[in-house]
């Protein structure tokens, strides 16, 4: 192994420092990172191991978190995440056998490990999502389905823990400046998270800075005495609602951040900052209108349904933009539900400039090549320069009918 270690070293040294062709490329990063996850799964087999047989006491180890943290170059949070699933692993040999195998990756492992301990019925669906999906939507995935499987009187208990564990601590970074960490109940921490990307999207409309700089002056201005008022959603299905209890395929849940209970949410019902979409007390895919104007009751459920950019993979959540995808406004799309979807700003951009065409629809997303997709991205500037040009030239020629009609009116016969 080591004789082969070596030599690996020597060859990624040499393909580093040698020029290598773009296609080539592509395939060598796609390779390097499923035996990055070969390897990762091997040293959590062998952290493993190591910890069964206490081998950290033989060289003086304080214990098998600091041992292992010391030999992998680490710190005792990451090295204690790794022997965590290493332990969960011991007990799910499917998801064990996609690590090993290279099709999952540790972090994926992290996500999945849970859930498939509540519902081991749910480990290939998980394992099939892992494969096109972000790590966030994995995360939520998976935290629906242990919801599921655990039942309300489990979530119940758990935000108990969370409220009764809630801390806010703050420390001198040795880097300077102050650091903070706080751990708070979902729906706290939803009314939170609202209030602060709220603030940070008012901030961006001002800025380029990158998001979490704006984060953090958001924050800081919020805390300073700035106020924003944010609005929690929690979907919950109605059945779920007048039952009490959540059935298979139900959801009682705050978009982005995670389930909450039915007890919690029926607490909220009143709540002015609070909006409780039901997902089937109200049509809203009949809501349409004919102007780029989307309609209340449509833009809440769309920013429920499509919670990050909804191209697979793609899992951006800050600054996305609502795009007709189906039928272009331009060419008289309806402004509905069925022909509307988020898009993060380059995804919305390259659709625009016909590099890409969405296609399938909501939990069915494809892309495919647009009609330019070998044009480069200087040709598709000049396309979105003269486009903007155009729209110009329209609003002035429709400017200048107005004023003429106006002097017209103003004159009389």
């Amino acid at each position: 192994m080591q004789v082969a270690g070596e030599r690996l070293a020597r060859e990624l040294g040499a393909l580093v420092a040698g020029e290598v062709a773009v296609g080539e490329a592509q395939a060598l990063v796609g390779a390097l990172a499923r035996w990055e996850r070969m390897l990762g799964a091997a040293r959590v087999a062998l952290v493993r191991r190591v910890t069964e047989a206490e081998a950290h006491v033989a060289v003086g180890g304080r214990d098998p978190v600091t041992y292992c943290a010391q030999v992998s170059g680490t710190s005792r949070g990451k090295a204690r995440a790794e022997l965590d699933l290493a332990e969960r692993l011991a007990e799910l040999p499917v998801v064990e056998a996609a690590l090993r195998t290279g099709r999952i990756s540790a972090d994926q492992a992290r996500i999945i490990a849970p859930a498939a301990h509540a519902d081991p019925a749910a480990t290939p669906e998980l394992l099939g999502a892992a494969d096109a999906q972000s790590l966030n939507e994995l995360r939520q995935m998976a935290a629906r389905r242990t919801r599921a499987a655990r039942g309300e009187g489990a979530l119940e208990d758990q935000e108990r823990h969370c409220h009764e564990r809630r801390y806010c601590r703050t420390f001198a970074s040795a880097q300077g400046g102050v650091r903070l960490e706080a751990w708070v109940g979902t729906l706290q921490g939803a009314a939170l998270v609202g209030a602060l990307e709220k603030k940070t999207a008012e901030l961006a409309t001002r800025s380029h800075e990158p998001h979490e700089r704006l984060a953090a002056d958001a924050l800081v201005a919020l805390l300073g005495g700035g106020r924003a008022v944010s609005e929690v959603v929690v979907r919950v299905d109605a059945g779920a609602l007048v039952r009490g209890e959540v059935g298979d395929g139900e959801t009682c849940e705050v978009p982005g951040i995670g389930p909450v209970s039915l007890r919690a949410a029926r607490g909220l019902l009143g709540e002015a900052f609070v909006t409780l979409l039901v997902t089937k007390g109200h049509d809203v895919a009949a809501v349409t209108s004919t102007s780029r104007f989307v309609p209340r009751a449509v833009r809440k459920a769309l920013f429920e349904r499509d919670r990050c950019c909804v191209v697979p993979g793609c899992g951006a959540t800050f600054g996305l933009e609502i795009d007709h995808w189906r039928l272009d406004f331009a060419r008289h799309g309806p402004t509905e539900l069925a022909n509307l979807c988020r898009l993060c700003s380059v995804h919305h951009r390259q659709k625009t400039d016909g590099l890409i065409v969405l296609a399938g629809g909501p939990g069915r997303w494809v892309v495919r090549p647009g009609p330019r997709a070998g044009w480069s991205e200087a040709a598709a500037a000049d396309t979105r320069r003269r486009r903007a040009a155009q729209a110009a030239q329209g609003r002035r020629a429709r400017r200048e009918a107005h004023v003429a009609r106006r002097s017209d009116a103003r004159a009389g016969p």
